[in-house]
């Protein structure tokens, strides 16, 4: 009898299947691309380092992309896996490289947040050609280069089975020769989309990318873990905190500042038999000074990231247009906000009607 596993793979349109991804992001793509590229790098912190992103538009002689390089984090470790049947069993913690380019491999480190694994597929969403390219330093001096492309048929990586990964001066190569660009000279982990899209570059022109970043990060931005930089063939531009925050921490004239710790006490959330402490609880209503509608209302943070607002369903509309604020949780919280049953893909709301972010709410 013949077995399973000795049968055709099915052929998948992933076309379709970037463009499904790409449509599940409520904001659009290069609001969904820049959380997902910092998130990946938050992942991979090394230490207690601030992890440096920079996001950059590049034309030369082969062409137009659209970079997205880390430093300060581990890079992309582990082997190159070429068989499916090396997909079988699951992946150890430390082979990033092999989950990035797999789909739909989630992480088992419990503080790391992509959800589904299928994030780097917004990355070719993103180019009109649905082809990019990804270089890795790692800390043991390992260069590696790899690429992948989104056909009708399916979804061939570079090099392909029975070549020997891209490392050192081979990968080096490669890469002057399709894109003209050097190797990594820090440790860290590079996209490259080729071709992006016009929102893409529409998005970065006239500031919404940076309004997006500002939006998601300010937490991290604020407490020097995250530092984000712009670069074009011209300039480099450096991200930061947006206004209203840092918030103020004292009553002045025409503001009130409400602190947990200081203003109330009630730190617990309980759910059942389970009890989880809120870490932090920042809010202030500014009388004379209306906020721009991306910052208003109370962030609800996960591990340092923005993914949705609370609104104030009784407040007048007046209201809500001058409050500003944040929730953080502790990191047992944290981790159980990860599950599907509490959050929806790709980290933009919370399933209210579930315990956890009920209590949250109430």
């Amino acid at each position: 009898m013949i077995e399973f596993n000795l049968g055709r793979q099915r052929a998948a349109n992933y076309i379709m299947i970037c463009k499904n991804i790409v449509d599940s992001y409520p904001e659009g793509v290069a609001h969904g691309l820049q959380k997902d590229a910092i998130q990946n790098a938050i992942d991979a912190r090394r230490g207690k380092r601030t992890v440096n992103v920079t996001f950059e538009l590049i034309n030369n002689r082969k062409g137009k992309f659209f970079t997205i390089t880390d430093s300060n984090t581990t890079g992309l470790t582990g082997p190159v896996l070429y068989g499916l049947d090396d997909y079988e069993e699951d992946l150890p913690a430390r082979y990033h490289w092999a989950r990035f380019e797999s789909f739909a491999f989630t992480k088992d480190d419990p503080n790391a947040i992509g959800a589904r694994g299928q994030g780097k597929f917004i990355f070719l969403g993103a180019s009109k050609k649905y082809v990019m390219y990804y270089d890795t330093l790692r800390e043991d001096g390992v260069y590696r280069l790899g690429g992948t492309q989104a056909t009708k048929t399916g979804c061939p990586i570079l090099p392909p089975e029975g070549v020997k990964p891209w490392e050192g001066e081979e990968a080096a190569g490669e890469l002057l020769d399709r894109t003209g660009f050097k190797p990594l000279e820090e440790t860290g982990t590079r996209i490259i989309i080729v071709d992006p899209t016009d929102e893409i570059c529409d998005a970065l022109t006239n500031g919404d990318f940076i309004k997006a970043v500002e939006e998601t990060w300010f937490r991290l931005l604020e407490k020097g873990i995250l530092a984000v930089a712009m670069k074009d063939n011209k300039s480099t531009r450096s991200i930061g905190i947006p206004f209203p925050y840092p918030l103020p921490t004292r009553d002045a004239k025409d503001v009130k500042v409400w602190l947990l710790g200081r203003d109330f006490q009630e730190r617990d959330i309980e759910v059942g038999d389970l009890k989880y402490r809120v870490k932090n609880f920042h809010a202030v209503y500014f009388g004379k000074e209306e906020l721009h509608d991306q910052m208003r209302g109370i962030s609800i943070i996960h591990n340092g990231m923005k993914i949705t607002t609370l609104d104030m369903p009784i407040a007048p509309q007046v209201i809500k247009n001058k409050m500003a604020g944040f929730i953080e949780f502790d990191s047992e919280l944290d981790q159980e906000l990860r599950k599907g049953e509490n959050q929806h893909p790709n980290h933009y709301d919370l399933k209210w009607r579930r315990k956890v972010p009920f209590a949250i709410k109430g």
